[in-house]
C-alpha cells in the first residue's frame, strides 16, 4: 500500500473513532428537566436532583441546607459509612437546587422513606415488586401506544429496572425498553411522569411545597444495560 492509500485508510479509521467518541459524549450528557430527578450509574450509585421553591417568608435556604446536612450526617453515622453525600446546594432567587449522591438504591429508599429500587429484574421480585399494572414497550427509540401486561415485561428477566413511588424523572445507564403507563419517554435513556398527571399531583400539594409527594403508586422503567 502506498503512502497516499495508507493515509486515506488512517483518516477513515480516525473518523470512525472520533464519531464514536462524539456519540458517546452526547449520550452521556444529561440535564434533568423535572424538579425531582434521579440518575442511576452502572455501579448502582444513584444521584438525585431536587428543585424546591421557597415561596414563604419562614423558609430560609441556610436553614434548609443546614437541616439537610444534619439529616445526612445522622444517616451516615447510623449506617457506619458515608452512604450519602450532598454534592451541591445553591439558591437562585426563590429556587433552591440540591444534588445528593447515594451509595445504593436502598439508601434512597431508607433516607427518603419511599419505595425505590434500582437493579436486576430478579432482585426487584425478591424485594416484593410484582410488576403489576400495564406498560408501554419502547422499540428503536419510539414509545408504542399499545399497552402490555406485566407478564410481557417479566419475559425480559435479563434486563434491569428502576422502581419508584415518586413521580420523578429517571435516567438509566442503558436503553429503555418498557415504561409504566402514565409515563413519557424523554430520550433513549430517560423517562418521567406524564406532565398532565404530574401537574395534577402538584395541584394537590399544600401551598409552599414543591417537592414530589409519595403517592404510593409505583412507576417502573425497564432497560437493557447491554446497549
Amino acid at each position: 500500500m502506498n503512502r497516499k492509500h495508507l493515509l486515506a485508510a488512517a483518516l477513515t479509521v480516525l473518523t470512525v473513532l472520533l464519531t464514536g467518541c462524539e456519540q458517546k459524549t452526547e449520550e452521556e450528557v444529561w440535564v434533568p428537566g423535572n424538579p425531582d430527578a434521579v440518575s442511576v450509574d452502572t455501579e448502582g450509585h444513584v444521584t438525585e436532583y431536587l428543585t424546591e421553591t421557597l415561596d414563604q417568608p419562614y423558609y430560609s435556604f441556610q436553614e434548609l441546607h443546614a437541616m439537610l446536612l444534619e439529616e445526612v450526617s445522622d444517616y451516615n453515622a447510623a449506617s457506619g459509612n458515608e452512604k450519602i453525600q450532598v454534592i451541591d446546594a445553591k439558591e437562585e432567587g426563590k429556587k433552591v437546587s440540591l444534588v445528593l449522591q447515594y451509595d445504593s438504591w436502598k439508601d434512597v429508599a431508607d433516607f427518603n422513606q419511599i419505595r425505590f429500587y434500582a437493579g436486576s429484574m430478579i432482585g426487584a421480585q425478591l424485594e416484593g415488586y410484582l410488576f403489576d399494572g400495564t406498560y408501554h414497550p419502547v422499540k428503536n427509540g419510539n414509545l408504542h401506544s399499545e399497552s402490555v401486561a406485566g407478564s410481557s415485561v417479566l419475559a425480559h428477566m435479563d434486563e434491569m429496572v428502576v422502581v419508584t413511588s415518586l413521580p420523578m424523572e429517571i435516567h438509566v445507564p442503558g436503553t429503555v425498553t418498557f415504561i409504566s403507563s402514565g409515563m413519557d419517554l424523554l430520550g433513549r435513556q430517560t423517562a418521567a411522569e406524564r406532565q398532565q398527571e404530574a401537574e395534577q399531583e402538584t395541584e394537590q400539594e399544600p401551598a409552599g411545597e414543591s417537592g414530589a409527594e409519595d403517592s404510593g403508586e409505583l412507576r417502573y422503567v425497564i432497560y437493557n444495560d447491554r446497549e
